[in-house]
């Protein structure tokens, strides 16, 4: 089952939810700030009451600190449950800050979806 929510306009975000196996992969594109982290917020919680979870952000084109601690929140949520999260990220501006913030350490990050969705050896 796939769900969209509403347009892409700049500075405001898209989810869209969809499962694969196992997974709950919600794909975001526009930007993730301050103004729509409550979207990804709410989104992850929904999906993590049943499945593991991929938030795949490859077209998202801004990301602050406020969608980072959604991520966190969103991490620690979905360990506690037992489950995993995965977050699938190209963009070398979202990879630099992700790492700078040391955060790279914590998440599983992707390369692609069909990475996210492998089984871990």
């Amino acid at each position: 089952m796939t769900q969209e929510l509403g347009p892409v306009v700049r500075g405001e975000l898209r989810i869209t939810s969809s499962t694969a196996g196992s997974w709950t992969v919600l794909v975001c594109a526009g930007d993730l700030d301050v103004t729509t982290s409550s979207a990804l917020r709410t989104a992850i919680r929904q999906a993590s009451l049943e499945t593991d979870v991929v938030v795949d952000l490859d077209n998202v084109a801004f990301i602050d600190s406020t969608a980072l601690g959604v991520l966190i929140a969103g991490q620690k949520r979905i360990e506690r449950a037992g489950r995993a999260l995965r977050i699938v990220v190209t963009n070398p501006t979202i990879l630099r800050i992700i790492a700078i913030t040391g955060l790279d350490d914590m998440f599983t990050l992707c390369a692609s979806l069909q990475d996210a969705l492998a089984p871990l050896l």
